[in-house]
């Protein structure tokens, strides 16, 4: 469905063999096995080949001209780098963060235990200052003027300010934040962001019951393969130097894209020693009685 959203210069053959190449990667259909792994070989004109500077490499890849566009929300929409790991997401996001003018600023939290955990936990505020949760924003988050962030709260359904809601920020407040959307069905809309008190999902089994206030946000010129689930978008930069490794993970990223050109994979070791081949986790007894 992606691939009919193509550009009309792609020619037909390229598109169908494209689609029949994603197809094949989910059904674990091609690649060979090592071991209890299944190894692709991917496409020569899909590869980031002899580059010393990977983060670099994806970077230029998927945000070519960053510098000409940092005000620009129609230039970020539709990009955006995966990788497997939030560490690894991480990196990338600090390092794009390095390539936007000025020193920007940080806004950390305050965060508390909740009033029935004060009588049995003795844990510090510098403890808690540490922990990273799931559905939490991070104690301190680095903020530029241009910055790509994701909503990790509903905060507004009516204006569009929704949990996964893309925004770039455009200015930085004391006590709040100044922001465009550039996806969902309010692109374009101005809002502005304030501290909220979060606590940890549910999801995250968490030991302890406490609240962090924050500005509900995570930068995300890129994001885990998990998060790109529902995304659309014409340039897509695949940064892998560790292996996907749960079923279908590499598909997913690779159908994220709606046209082969805007898709480019940087494939390495622990070495750091570029490879044009990795592992396609696919647990095939799913298809049998399809």
């Amino acid at each position: 469905m992606r691939l009919d959203l193509a550009s009309f210069d792609i020619k037909d053959q390229e598109l169908r063999e494209f689609d029949e190449w994603i197809k094949k990667v989910g059904e674990g259909a091609i690649g060979g096995v090592t071991g209890e792994k299944n190894y692709l070989h991917i496409p020569e004109d899909v590869l980031i080949k002899d580059t010393t500077e990977h983060l670099t490499s994806i970077v230029k890849s998927t945000y070519a001209s960053l510098e000409n566009n940092l005000c620009n929300p129609d230039y970020f929409q539709e990009r955006a780098i995966l990788a497997p790991t939030p560490t690894i997401v991480d990196s990338v996001n600090q390092y794009i963060m390095s390539l936007l003018p000025g020193k920007g600023k940080v806004y950390r939290s305050c965060d508390q235990l909740q009033r029935e955990e004060n009588k049995k936990e003795t844990r510090s505020i510098k403890f808690l200052n540490t922990l990273n949760c799931l559905g939490l924003p991070r104690n301190a988050i680095w903020l530029k003027v241009g910055a790509i962030v994701m909503l990790l709260k509903t905060i507004d359904h009516s204006v569009g300010m929704c949990h996964g809601t893309r925004l770039m920020v455009t200015d930085l407040g004391n006590h709040v934040i100044r922001a465009t959307i550039i996806s969902g069905s309010n692109i374009g809309g101005q809002v502005y962001i304030p501290r909220i008190s979060m606590t940890p999902s549910s999801a995250s089994n968490f030991p302890m019951k406490f609240e962090r206030k924050q500005f509900p946000l995570a930068i995300f010129f890129a994001m885990t393969i998990h998060k790109a689930q529902g995304q659309s978008l014409s340039h897509v930069g695949l940064y892998l130097p560790i292996p996907v490794f749960n079923h279908g993970q590499l598909y997913l990223a690779i159908s994220r894209v709606n046209n082969k050109n805007g898709l480019k994979i940087l494939i390495s070791d622990q070495k750091g020693v570029i490879s044009n081949a990795t592992a396609n986790v696919v647990f095939k007894e799913i298809f049998r009685n399809l």
